[in-house]
């Protein structure tokens, strides 16, 4: 094992960090609802990000996969029609879940 010593200074350079498989379906599903065309670097094309793309295009958008490189470009109107659909397919999947609100006094 060897001892490296650091001293004063300002840190240069560039890190490039692993692509996260979860982070990218997050980014990819965002970028398609917000209603904007998107560009997501640093993407890892595994075949479950293809099969989110393959979803989105489904849902009326298209991404287009360069490199790693992401474009997403949104649909008309997304928002608006395919939300509530995710929502109440995350709902019946369990993965989020709706309370009442309390009435106020």
């Amino acid at each position: 094992m060897s001892i490296v010593s650091i001293g004063k200074g300002v840190a240069r350079g560039v890190a490039v960090v692993p692509p996260s498989k979860s982070y990218a379906h997050r980014l990819l599903l965002a970028a398609f609802l917000s209603g904007k065309n998107v560009a997501i670097d640093n993407v890892d094309p595994s075949n479950d990000i293809l099969a989110t793309m393959d979803c989105i295009a489904a849902l009326g958008g298209k991404v287009n996969l360069v490199g790693r490189i992401a474009a997403v470009e949104c649909g008309t109107a997304v928002g608006d029609a395919v939300l509530p659909l995710l929502l109440m397919a995350m709902a019946f999947a369990g993965v989020i879940y709706f309370r009442k609100r309390r009435a106020h006094a």
